[in-house]
């Protein structure tokens, strides 16, 4: 997936920038011929999307390198995008990062193979992030996806600890199965900028081999317990015994990093109807809501759970007349994370300490914050207090089970599509 030559490292000026580049890009300039690939490639790598999903240009992404720019032979990349294109922009003190990630199945195949053979990768993952610096300068980092590696991309200054080895053969095309690559965005205009690395680390694969190599037409990935919303709810039904109804259950997932190290997915089954009130004030109106329900927070890539019966929450928002608002709650799950609103005024006792950092179900206590407002139909909860019991969900999901032992690896996480992105 090409979001760093389309527009990423552009993205650290601003998201318009992006947009705009990504708008510059050339058109395909033999559409027929692209989609007889996009068609070669869904059946060569037994993808099996329909001809619905193969026909609307927005689920497909094709990018061609000719011979030697990636290659000794011409190559064609053929994304099938299979959730979409997120973004992210984190603004901190002294810089703003923009972040973007999809998943998505992958085939890699050289240009003019009439047989349709191609190196494939279901459920790939690829996550880019730009930071902009109040100096102006600028940094990024690649997890995942395909990128090109040029000899003068290789300096002294890079550090390279790829596949056990400190070199990597350049120029060449990798996809960064496990690992990052990183450096410095240099800009050469407004719509141009460039890499300089200054770390690729961890498991590449080579794709220019891999294509050479007729034996190693796939790359195997793990796949998740279960696939969909009505897999989970089932899931979750049985490993924590609840019997409760899978019509009546509310899914919500968390990609790997997003609440815990790893992806979860958290099932509330409902034990009673979800009840709302309203309070009309002279000054402000309250908005509460209140659920009683049986809950399975579960690890995706084994179904390992945490579970909670009788689980309640409360929540309440109040508008007021000048524009403001505040919120509140008691119960329930909450993502606090470095992620979240929370600095020197807020008021944290939780389990006895005074930070918080990961998913939680608050099993006694309060939540409170104000509502800050970034337009119509956005806003972020800036807390201000935090306190009371609160179980860790991460480590409790970890605990239910003993640990497996660790797969060898490059020493960092596969990159493959989180669990519930697909």
């Amino acid at each position: 997936m090409n979001l760093i030559n389309s527009f990423n490292l552009l993205s650290s000026v601003s998201p318009d920038v992006a947009r705009t580049a990504r708008m510059l890009a050339p058109p395909q300039s033999n559409r027929n011929l692209r989609h007889d690939m996009v068609i070669r490639g869904n059946a060569a790598c037994n993808f099996k999307l329909s001809d619905a999903f193969l026909f609307d240009e927005r689920n497909i992404e094709t990018f061609t390198y000719a011979p030697g720019e990636a290659c000794s032979f011409g190559v064609t990349t053929i994304a099938y995008v299979t959730s979409p294109v997120t973004h992210n922009i984190v603004k901190g003190a002294n810089s703003n990062t923009f972040e973007l990630s999809t998943c998505y199945h992958l085939a890699v195949m050289k240009t003019d193979d009439e047989d349709g053979n191609a190196w494939c990768y279901e459920n790939a993952f690829v996550k880019t992030s730009s930071t902009q610096y109040m100096d102006g300068s600028a940094s990024f980092v690649i997890t995942g996806g395909e990128i090109p590696i040029y000899s003068d991309d290789i300096r002294e200054w890079t550090n390279v600890d790829v596949n056990g080895a400190d070199g990597l053969e350049a120029p060449g095309f990798f996809y960064i199965d496990e690992g990052y690559a990183g450096g410095e965005v240099i800009f050469g205009s407004s719509f141009k900028a460039t890499a300089n690395y200054t770390h690729l680390e961890g498991k590449y694969v080579d794709l220019c081999q891999a294509m050479e190599d007729l034996d190693a037409t796939s790359a195997p990935t793990p796949s998740a317990v279960f696939e969909d919303v009505d897999d989970a709810a089932e899931m979750g039904n049985v490993v924590c015994d609840f019997n409760g109804d899978i019509n009546a259950a509310e899914v919500h997932r968390y990609e790997a990093g997003e609440a815990c190290p790893f992806a979860v997915t958290t099932v509330s089954y409902m034990t009673s109807p979800e009840s709302e009130h309203i309070t009309n004030g002279v000054n402000s109106n309250t908005y509460e809501h209140t659920a009683y329900y049986n809950l399975a927070a579960m690890r995706d890539y084994d179904g390992t759970a945490h579970c909670i019966s009788n689980a309640y929450m409360k929540t309440s928002s109040t508008q007021y007349r000048g524009g403001s608002a505040s919120f509140s709650g008691t119960g329930g799950e909450h993502v606090l994370t470095s992620d979240a609103i929370i600095g020197d005024w807020t008021s944290i006792k939780v389990n006895g300490g005074d930070s918080v950092n990961g998913f939680y179900y608050m099993a006694d206590g309060i939540i409170e914050g104000d509502v800050v407002f970034k337009g119509a139909f956005d806003y972020d909860a800036n807390f201000t207090k935090i306190e009371g019991t609160f179980i860790n969900l991460c480590e409790a999901i970890e605990d239910a089970t003993p640990t497996p032992a660790p797969t060898p690896s490059s020493g960092f996480d596969k990159n493959i599509c989180p669990s519930g992105q697909r």
